[in-house]
């Protein structure tokens, strides 16, 4: 069976290590203390921001009406779904957003993509988004769990969640990659690892 580009990115890469990470097999099993899942979405939340830009950017530099609309369809899901079920959990919580602290975990994965977004290369940030994506959605997406908050995001948005990474994964696999995306891409996976390793 032929390899596509996105199943050579992911064997490559340190893919499957991020898939097992400890916090979200914790997160899984629901054990997991209340304030390691805040910690955890207060630093998400910053991620969900930086996915915005990523969609804005990728809008607008695409030539394709029908990828803009799959763009633009998931760009309003995040912020019609997404952001209200983080502020909904900061508000029961009595979290300020403006007052959290990015970690220095966070702040350097923050960095690379907004490095990214300067570039302004296509590729590059929709690769991003797939790593980012992917990982995401092959972590959480249909397990069975305890926990309240994994049940809630799959309920918003799992399915919408794997129409984006097919999405993306088919242009991926119709793209040439060059060593910059596998870079890119390897790149994004080991800031997934050390993001969920903060909360540990």
């Amino acid at each position: 069976m032929v390899k596509t580009n996105s199943d050579e990115l992911k064997a490559n890469s340190n893919f499957c290590l991020a898939l097992d990470n400890k916090f979200a097999n914790l997160m899984i099993k629901n054990k997991l203390d209340k304030n390691q899942l805040i910690e955890y979405f207060k630093q998400d939340y910053f991620f969900v921001e930086e996915d915005i830009k990523i969609l804005k950017t990728l809008i607008k530099l695409s030539r394709d009406k029908k990828e803009k609309i799959m763009l633009k369809w998931f760009l309003r899901m995040v912020n019609t779904e997404e952001i209200p079920y983080l502020k909904n959990i900061f508000f029961y919580n009595n979290i300020n957003v403006n007052e959290v602290i990015i970690s220095s975990a966070t702040r350097e994965y923050i960095t690379f993509i907004e490095d990214a977004i300067t570039r302004s290369n296509y590729l590059e940030l929709l690769t991003i988004l797939y790593a980012g994506e992917s990982l995401y959605f092959q972590t959480f997406s249909e397990k069975k769990t305890g926990n309240y908050y994994i049940n809630q995001w799959e309920t918003l948005h799992s399915e919408d969640l794997g129409k984006l990474v097919n999405f993306l994964r088919r242009i991926i696999d119709g793209s040439d990659i060059t060593n910059d995306i596998v870079e890119i891409f390897n790149s994004t996976i080991n800031f997934e690892i050390s993001f969920y390793q903060q909360f540990l």
